[in-house]
């Protein structure tokens, strides 16, 4: 083995100090989105998806794109459309014909989907049975063609995009889908000293500049692993534990408090939060979570996995308003065990 071939076993303190520079380099080129950086290299280092809700114009396709420019890691795009194929996707068997014996024989073409990061642009907007294309890829980190099982590349992560404003000419993510997305993030307007920020780099023609080949840091697959590795390493107490279990508990007994949820956050969610949770406390170069890793990102691991009834909105009721009241009523009843992991 070459050197070449052997990356270098980096210290947790070389680890961090590699994300904590990915972070600032994403905040400088994408600005008054931190929430949403910290939301998709939590995705990345848990080996997770993410669904990216929000208005458009709202720079969530140039974040991706900036991330595997900076990581150095191989990127797709796909958009999404009605009349989009599975094969679109995947890709796709061709008939090569021999042009000397004129033997005819089928090749597996490769699709989009074989990079590091995909981007599935507008998800919404293709049918279901093209959505239902990448719930394998998802899972798995496969997809199976014609008999024959292809592995993807990896890291292998989906960043998914729709636009929550729109109704004519979309197609409902299913639960079986959205559960598949370590997160749903949900990104609003900057604020406005950002965004002044952003159109005055606009008007110099400073934004979004190429990224110099030099300044790009490549992160092999084997980087990422340590990466994930360490994240593993960090300590959940159980006290933590059983206040995560006390969420999900909550969200369940809505459903038998006024009808206002179809079912509450599974086992899953929770899953989430932990790994979530620890991908946080990793940036921040901690050894252990903290409840406040934990009350940021509830919303994040929970709206996409409770379902509430018809009459809950017409009540004004939201899953991101639900899990308010849920995340209150935990605070009140376990005050000093939360001040204890704060």
């Amino acid at each position: 083995m070459t050197e070449a071939s052997t990356p270098k076993q980096l210290s947790k303190s070389e680890l961090h100090g590699f994300v904590k520079k990915i972070r600032e380099d994403l905040n400088n080129e994408v600005l008054g989105q931190e929430n949403l950086v910290d939301e998709i290299l939590s995705c990345l280092m848990a080996s997770g998806h993410i669904l990216i809700t929000g208005a458009p114009g709202l720079a969530k396709t140039t974040i991706v794109k900036a991330l595997s420019r900076h990581l150095g890691l191989t990127f797709g795009r796909v958009q999404f459309t009605p009349d989009l194929l599975p094969t679109d996707i995947t890709g796709s068997d061709i008939l090569n014909i021999n042009s000397d014996t004129g033997q005819k024989a089928f090749s597996f073409q490769k699709g989009p989907i074989f990079a590091n990061l995909i981007l599935a642009d507008e998800i919404n907007r293709a049918s279901p049975r093209t959505q239902s294309a990448l719930l394998e890829a998802m899972q798995e980190k496969m997809i199976t063609f014609g008999g024959q099982t292809y592995a993807l590349p990896q890291p292998f992560t989906v960043f998914a995009t729709e636009n929550p404003f729109e109704s004519e000419g979309v197609f409902p993510l299913p639960e079986a889908q959205l559960d598949r997305f370590l997160l749903n993030s949900v990104i609003t307007y900057p604020e406005a000293y950002k965004e002044i920020e952003v159109l005055q780099r606009h008007a110099e023609g400073k934004l979004s500049a190429p990224i110099k080949k030099k300044e790009a840091r490549g992160l092999s697959r084997e980087h990422l692993e340590q990466m994930s590795k360490a994240c593993m390493e960090i300590r959940v107490e159980k006290e933590l534990i059983s206040l995560i279990h006390a969420i999900l508990e909550k969200t369940r007994q809505a459903t038998k408090k006024g009808g206002s949820l179809l079912y509450g956050a599974g086992t899953r969610a929770g899953m989430s939060l932990i790994s979530v949770g620890k991908s946080l406390a990793f940036i921040e170069g901690l050894e252990s979570v903290r409840w406040y890793h934990i009350e940021k990102i509830l919303k994040p691991c929970l709206r996409h996995r409770i379902k509430l009834t018809s009459t809950a909105y017409y009540d004004g009721i939201t899953e991101d308003s639900l899990v308010d009241t849920v995340t209150e009523e935990v605070k009140n009843e376990y005050k000093k065990l939360i001040e204890g992991l704060s």
